[in-house]
């Protein structure tokens, strides 16, 4: 009897910098993974922030088959910097104090003395009756200024949280034009990407680098001179540069598998592939199934009929099997794939 140890990785939390009141992003994209075997990567990770630090725990590991292989890992966790920047300074326009205009400082006329009655024992000459009606103090004219109808400067509001890229890569490798054989891999775009590796083999042989993609050239490469009626795979890795170091990014695409010219299409690559879906909503913890049906004769037999992906384990996963479970609010994209890279896809929206 002998005992297999577990390999030691470590998973560090990327620096990130926020605005005071603002959260973290999350996600696989903000956390490396090191020491791990070749071709294994990051599939899900919880990130927190406190006490100016980000702290990565709960880490998941894939092969290239997209395959869980966490138990085969000891995994530590190194956190990563947290910088809070305060809110902007600029407060609020204070809101105008102007006072109505100053009341009118005239006086109303002062009321008439009272006539003292005479002292004088004849009758006293009657007082005439002032003709003058008192003066009454004028209305002021001019009314208290109206209220500023300009409201105060809106509050600056919190910077709204980014969607999170998709850094799902996906790839497909189809016979090239009418060559009977050669076959062409062609992948979808990794916003943050510099680059891309092409890695190819035939099927039962090890995978081989085969060609170096910078981010500004032709998503397509092409393999000539290859036997007919053979099956061949196909993955796609996407890198950036990072302090002069070229270093993969997400995951790697799922491998194709497809066979060389002598077949037509429909003999032996799938053409199409359709969902019984359009769309799902989901709330936190519910699940739903998705059953993907695809077009043409299987001929490779080495491979699943199709293969369920997620763009976002952190709000959504997806079994072997097309069962989705909604993990997190946000939205994402499963990806149901054929042997050969074929797809369709649903979106995911979880409340």
């Amino acid at each position: 009897m002998f005992t297999i140890e577990a390999r030691s990785v470590t998973v560090t939390a990327a620096d990130q910098t926020i605005i005071e009141g603002g959260a973290i992003e999350t996600g696989v994209r903000h956390a490396t993974l090191s020491g791990q075997v070749k071709g294994h990567a990051l599939s899900a990770v919880t990130l927190t922030a406190g006490n100016g630090e980000i702290t990565a725990s709960g880490a998941k590991i894939a092969d290239a088959e997209d395959a869980d292989v966490t138990g085969n890992y000891n995994i530590s966790y190194a956190p990563g910097k947290l910088t809070v920047n305060p809110k902007p300074t600029t407060a609020p326009t204070a809101t105008p104090t102007a006072t109505p205009t100053a009341k009118p400082t005239a006086q109303p006329t002062a009321k008439p003395t009272k006539t003292p009655k005479p002292t004088v024992t004849p009758k006293p000459t009657v007082t005439p009756k002032p003709t003058a009606k008192p003066t009454k103090a004028p209305k002021p004219t001019a009314k208290p200024t109206a209220k500023p109808t300009a409201k105060p400067t809106v509050k600056p509001t919190a910077t709204p949280k980014p969607a999170a890229p998709d850094f799902t890569l996906l790839a497909r490798m189809t016979v090239s034009g009418d060559s009977k054989t050669a076959l062409k891999i062609a992948w979808t775009k990794v916003a943050e990407a510099d680059g891309y590796d092409v890695f190819f083999a035939k099927c039962g042989k090890d995978f081989r680098l085969k060609k170096t993609v910078s981010a500004s050239e032709s998503r397509v490469v092409r393999f000539r001179g290859l036997d007919r009626r053979e099956c061949y795979k196909g993955y796609v890795k996407a890198w950036k540069k990072v302090g002069g170091q070229k270093v993969y990014i997400g995951k790697a695409s799922p491998q194709a598998h497809t066979v060389a010219g002598g077949y037509t299409n429909h003999e032996c690559n799938t053409r199409s592939v359709r969902l019984n879906r359009s769309s799902l909503k989901l709330r936190v913890g519910k699940s739903a199934t998705l059953k993907g049906v695809k077009s043409g004769m299987k001929v490779v037999q080495h491979i699943r009929k199709v293969r369920f992906y997620s763009s976002d384990a952190n709000v959504a996963t997806v079994t072997s099997g097309g069962n989705v479970k909604a993990v997190g609010k946000g939205s994402c994209t499963i990806y149901a794939l054929a042997n050969n890279g074929v797809r369709a896809s649903v979106k995911v929206t979880v409340k």
